[in-house]
């Protein structure tokens, strides 16, 4: 009789299982599969998370979610680069850096390998989807599955709260701007909702100093902001008049949103974070020096050999500086600031020697490097008025955009060189040609007396060397 009812209620179980609940079709890796358990249900700290675009689901026994939906609701910056088919997760200061198919993991400056038991991040339903227990318990979460109930329940690490001190409102020229003041600074959770049409920031772990209040903003955007504080989070509200994007700025003591005014509304639904790329991930080898689990980093001197690059005077034969001799010291100082943080950095050249364009990709892409940074000196023939700096990026990289703009940041605090501003250099050939987030940094005008004085000296090269390693640093996390 026990037998029985034991293969009874077996049965039951199998057939519970067995029965499509709220199926769907999944595709990846080239496969097209029917999905029919039951739905996973995510709990952060006692708090129900939903994924609306993309739920998670079970692959090889383990559950997959999708990277930016969920783990931006946890505080997390999240980041896709589609030149490099990454993704990058930034939280408390952390960065975790995934690849599609891949199962190396970079977490901050070493390198660490998914288990045979997890999967390797995936392109689901032309979504980022990467297991959560790994990425989680990196972060320093605790993760726990519960089977009767399909739930994974996480519980955040205990920290100390951060103090709010205040909240601020400038109307700029070209955006409109809410800082927030912190004793150091906290990932925001932000999001956008309509009626009324607003941007919700909120920001977890912080302990408010200041009475819930309201400011008159009549921006470009923002007609008002509003922030109170709440049991689990402190909320700042930005009343809009007018469609906007926002960026996010990480301050040492806050952080800055910057709102830019796109349009009038015409939204059909409530609007969520940006939506993942979509991107064919070739299948294919790389071979990757032996690191010591360090981040990758390729510094490219610009030109060399018989290529002088940029000479001034120009056609002389015996010049006062010469672009091929600038890009090598600074390259070389860039080298050695990135060494000394544990960066594995590898030279495209490291003497008076010329490697191709192509050379150069092609170096960049064989070892897998994680970044890639050219050095070179600008020029202007018969427009000496002209100077400053100005860093390249490819538009398709999301990673190669933030860090342009970091390391043109720091030249701008760091140097006596003028903004030029970042721009789009997607033609260049080693911005086209490597696969991995990349920038050209150009470090002045050598036609100019200015900046070619300042470029002429020791402490000059070296500042800016500070600059670009330092703008590489903050990108991944490490500084």
């Amino acid at each position: 009789m026990r037998k029985t009812a034991a293969l009874i209620m077996t049965a039951v179980i199998l057939l519970l299982y067995a029965i499509p609940v709220n199926a769907f079709t999944i595709i990846y890796d080239g496969k097209v599969e029917e999905y029919p358990w039951a739905p996973i249900v995510l709990v952060v700290d006692g708090h129900t998370v939903e994924t609306e675009e993309m739920p998670p689901v079970i692959l090889n026994g383990r559950t997959m979610v999708p990277a930016r939906e969920f783990f931006e609701q946890l505080g997390a910056e999240v980041t896709w680069d589609n030149k490099a088919k990454r993704v990058y997760i930034e939280y408390d200061e952390e960065t975790i850096i995934l690849t599609i198919n891949s199962r190396t993991v970079y977490i901050g400056s070493n390198s660490a390998s998914i288990s045979p038991a997890d999967p390797a991040p995936k392109i689901i339903n032309d979504k980022t989807m990467i297991p959560v227990r790994f990425v989680a318990e990196e972060f320093g979460f605790e993760v726990e599955w519960v089977n009767e109930t399909r739930t994974v329940r996480i519980t955040s690490p205990e920290a100390e709260d951060v103090r709010l001190t205040n909240v601020a409102f400038a109307k700029e020229e070209d955006a409109d701007t809410i800082f927030i003041a912190l004793d150091e600074f906290v990932n925001p959770n932000i999001f956008r909702m309509q009626e009324p049409d607003r941007i919700v920031i909120d920001i977890y772990g912080t302990e408010s100093i200041i009475n819930d209040g309201s400011i008159k903003a009549d921006g470009q955007a923002v007609e008002s902001v509003r922030y109170s504080q709440h049991p689990d989070r402190f909320r700042v509200v930005a009343d809009l008049k007018a469609d906007a994007d926002y960026e996010v700025f990480k301050l040492r003591n806050g952080v800055e949103i910057s709102i830019i005014r796109t349009g009038e509304y015409d939204y059909d639904e409530e609007a969520t974070a940006p939506e993942d790329e979509i991107v064919e991930i070739p299948d294919e080898e790389v071979t990757i020096p032996d690191t010591d689990g360090k981040v990758v980093v390729v510094v490219d001197a610009g030109h060399g050999g018989n290529d002088p690059g940029a000479i001034y005077p120009a056609g002389s034969k015996n010049p006062e500086a010469i672009e091929k001799e600038l890009t090598l010291d600074i390259a070389r100082k860039v080298r050695d600031n990135l060494e000394e943080a544990g960066i594995y950095v590898v030279m495209t050249r490291d003497s008076d020697v010329y490697p191709t364009l192509k050379e150069r990709a092609e170096l960049a892409n064989s070892i897998n490097a994680d970044l890639f940074v050219s050095v070179h000196i600008n020029a202007m023939d018969n427009k000496d008025e002209i100077d400053g700096a100005q860093v390249y990026y490819h538009k398709d990289s999301y990673f190669g955009k933030k860090l342009a703009k970091l390391v043109q940041k720091n030249i701008l605090s760091y140097t006596k060189l003028s903004d030029k501003q970042i721009q789009d250099g997607s033609s260049f050939y080693v911005l086209k040609h490597t696969k991995m987030p990349a920038i050209l940094a150009e470090c002045g005008f050598i036609t100019n007396e200015g900046d070619r004085n300042y470029l002429k000296t020791e402490k000059g090269r070296q500042a800016l060397a500070n600059a670009i390693s330092d703008g590489v640093l903050e990108a991944l996390g490490l500084s």
